[in-house]
């Protein structure tokens, strides 16, 4: 069987047996062994797939998550919260809680980056004032 197949194989064996990717391989390595797919490839193979899945996951998931964020921050931005506007959290979730772009984020964390929003909105206007008058 060609190496390509056998590579094939063995991520989807790994999708399937659902292996986490905060582990260590070793630990990780009882979820699989009993597959025959799992005698594919030697075992550095393995172990360099392993890794490499992993890596490639995180990158998945940590795009994902950004692009959540990016998501509900482009929201803020087209529901006009901004510092004059004077609207707080609370008005912003009554009005726009339904959207998939809020309701994407945890409960928790929609309210810190509205936050952090707004605060990074008053160190721009800050820092613009204080280029303009020093």
């Amino acid at each position: 069987m060609p190496l390509e197949d056998r590579v094939k194989m063995f991520k989807e064996l790994l999708v399937e047996k659902e292996v986490s990717l905060d582990s260590k391989w070793r630990i990780e390595l009882r979820k699989v062994v009993f597959d025959p797919r799992y005698l594919l490839l030697s075992s550095n193979e393995r172990k360099i797939l392993y890794e490499k899945y992993t890596e490639e996951k995180n990158f998945e998931k940590i795009s994902f998550e950004q692009k959540k964020k990016n998501d509900y921050h482009n929201l803020l931005q087209e529901a006009n919260v901004n510092l004059k506007s004077g609207v707080d959290f609370l008005q912003f979730a009554l009005t726009w809680g339904k959207d998939e772009r809020f309701l994407v984020i945890d409960g928790k964390e929609r309210e810190s980056l509205f936050n952090e929003y707004l605060a990074n909105m008053r160190k721009e206007t800050l820092s613009k004032f204080f280029k303009k008058y020093l």
